[in-house]
């Protein structure tokens, strides 16, 4: 048998590692008790094992047999933590002394010479032709400079194809593969009235697969989770469990291993010297990641958050504060900071002006050393009160990818469909969001970033961004009900108020980055297509007559143009089309 002769080529190691423990306890609490017992309050890990086998190929230059294999095996690990416990464990971290620097180490922007260039000894071509011809015969030594350049080509070709046999048997190094069964991670609080901690969250991952690859050229990576699940102990579900705030919505397909993960992670890095690197298996990109999410429900109920936001406005209260001391020091420090770079960059500027050198762009592309693919096949958020569910919000089909070059940074993201559903089956608009027609793009978004090198004269029609958005028509249907809904949702959670203090906030921020952005003079090219959703106003939530109101379109696009009395005019088109 293949597997039996690949099995007794290898040396094999054993490890194993069982009552794997981590405790923390107080000065009037008994750890050494807490080891023989294995399971208490003062438990940060309950005790676990670990199995590892290692094993060593005993052929150095087997093509197909890796020279180390490697299996690891952690059944579980079960943590416990409570927000008393936390404090206490960051109480001793700030008591123990580090050593801290007094002055703090700038370093200085290092300033490469310009180059000389010297001028060429041959400045009379016809000349020069004259000597060459009087030393040797012009026609003969073309003849041979062009034969030796055929006999390189074909030793060239003779070395792609012996480097592409070669990379055909390229060695595993290591080929290893770590499993993790599930982890539990217990949330606890604190009671005030009996001074005892109560189950508060858990958080339950389950089947954790890691496994990688380590080839001549190459480095594979892979990993997956099938299920990731958030238990709000406190709360009680309609299944008479607790109450699931996040959980997978798995497809039980025996043949497609894909549908029972939640999430999967492929990994490739290759190295530029390998043979194959241009070739269409690799297309000359360094890193491929692609990552594929399948379906998640988040469960948001009323109380449950409510529950949340509590603990959450406990454990920031009981958080150390800075002293005035340490804040007077962070705000010096990032003054210098702030001071040395506008010193740098002022340096950098000065430099340009002496040499007074103009940069050119290369014609020739560079390939793209890193590509990302992301996928999610479902997003779904429901809303609801221990009542009954308010809304049930279903997002799918989420693509995005990114391709990093030296030259220029590609991102696109696409939204198939977002739809805003009325739990009630029978209700007459159960529809309150939903996409008009089949289009297959709900959204779509094009961002294009350039690098120019320092020192590049852009021309008018070269911009540093262009962004292009397409949005496609959607409906939306307006009721009493469902806005008073909505309305009474945020005002428990006091997120209203919150929400217009951060509206504010990033106001202000968008602002300072556009000032940013002028002082920069970063060119920003517009082309947005969105058409605007039709509004659908019934006069009840069962009646056939409604008020309907088509937005129509609206398209946005950015054009540059020279000015005899401005360097540069940046004009904004907004045009609307077809609204009724």
């Amino acid at each position: 048998d293949i597997e039996e002769a690949r099995e007794r080529s290898y040396t094999q190691f054993k490890l194993k590692l069982e009552n794997i423990q981590l405790i923390y306890a107080n000065q009037n609490e008994s750890w050494e008790k807490a080891r023989q017992e294995k399971n208490t309050n003062i438990h940060l890990i309950k005790p676990m094992e670990l199995d590892l086998d290692v094993g060593k190929c005993i052929y150095s230059d087997d093509a197909v047999l890796p020279a180390w294999k490697v299996a690891g095996k952690l059944p579980s690990v079960d943590l416990r933590l409570s927000d008393k416990r936390l404090f206490q464990i960051m109480t001793h971290m700030q008591s123990i002394p580090f050593p801290e620097s007094k002055h703090p180490v700038i370093v200085a922007q290092s300033i490469e010479p310009e180059p000389t260039l010297v001028p060429s000894s041959l400045s009379n071509p016809e000349q020069t032709l004259q000597t060459i011809e009087g030393m040797t015969p012009v026609l003969k030594t073309k003849e041979k400079a062009e034969a030796e350049e055929n006999k390189d080509n074909q030793i060239q070709g003779i070395d792609t194809n012996e480097k592409k046999k070669e990379f055909e048997g390229q060695l595993t190094q290591l080929e290893a593969i770590f499993t993790l069964d599930k982890i539990a991670v217990h949330i606890d609080e604190s009671m005030k009235e009996n001074n005892e901690e109560a189950p508060f969250l858990r958080l339950t991952l389950e089947s954790i697969v890691a496994q990688t690859k380590i080839k001549t050229f190459d480095m594979e990576f892979d990993a997956s989770l099938a299920n990731l699940i958030v238990y709000h102990e406190q709360f009680i579900g309609k299944d008479n469990q607790q109450l699931r705030l996040l959980s997978a919505q798995l497809e039980q397909n025996p043949n497609n291993d894909e549908n029972q993960k939640l999430v999967s992670v492929n990994f490739l890095h290759t190295s530029p010297e390998n043979p194959l690197f241009l070739t269409s298996d690799y297309n000359g990109i360094e890193n491929r990641a692609h990552v594929h999410f399948s379906k998640l429900v988040v469960t948001l109920q009323l109380e449950a958050l409510l529950s949340i936001l509590r603990f959450q406005d406990s454990l920031m209260k009981q958080l150390p504060q800075d002293t005035p001391e340490n804040q007077e020091k962070k705000k010096q420090e990032e003054e210098m900071k702030k001071q040395q770079e506008q010193k740098n960059t002022e340096d950098n500027k000065n430099i340009d002006k002496t040499t007074g050198k103009v940069v050119q762009k290369k014609d020739v592309p560079a390939a793209p050393s890193l590509k990302i693919d992301a996928d999610l096949e479902e997003f779904r958020i429901i809303l609801a009160s221990k009542q009954a569910k308010l809304f049930d919000i279903q997002v799918q089909g989420v693509k995005a990818y990114v391709s990093q070059a030296p030259e220029k940074t590609l991102v696109n993201l696409i939204l198939s469909d977002l739809c805003i559903l009325d739990p009630y089956k029978d209700a007459r608009y159960r529809k309150i969001i939903s996409q008009q027609g089949d289009d297959k793009e709900l959204l779509r978004v094009d961002l294009s970033l350039f690098n120019y090198p320092e020192g590049y004269q852009k021309a008018i029609d070269v911009f540093d961004c262009d962004v292009k958005v397409q949005f496609a028509k959607a409906n939306i249907v307006f009721l009493f009900k469902h806005i008073d809904a909505i309305l009474g949702f945020l005002d428990s959670l006091n997120i209203t108020k919150a929400a217009l203090n951060i509206a504010s906030t990033q106001a202000d921020a968008a602002y300072e980055q556009v000032q940013k952005l002028q002082e920069q003079a970063f060119k920003v090219h517009l082309d947005i297509t969105f058409n605007a959703p039709n509004i659908i106003i019934p006069t009840n939530s069962y009646s056939d007559q409604a008020l309907f109101l088509d937005l129509g379109k609206l398209i946005l696009k950015t054009n540059f143009y020279d000015d005899p009395r401005k360097s540069l005019v940046e004009q904004q088109n907004i045009r609307f089309e077809n609204m009724l």
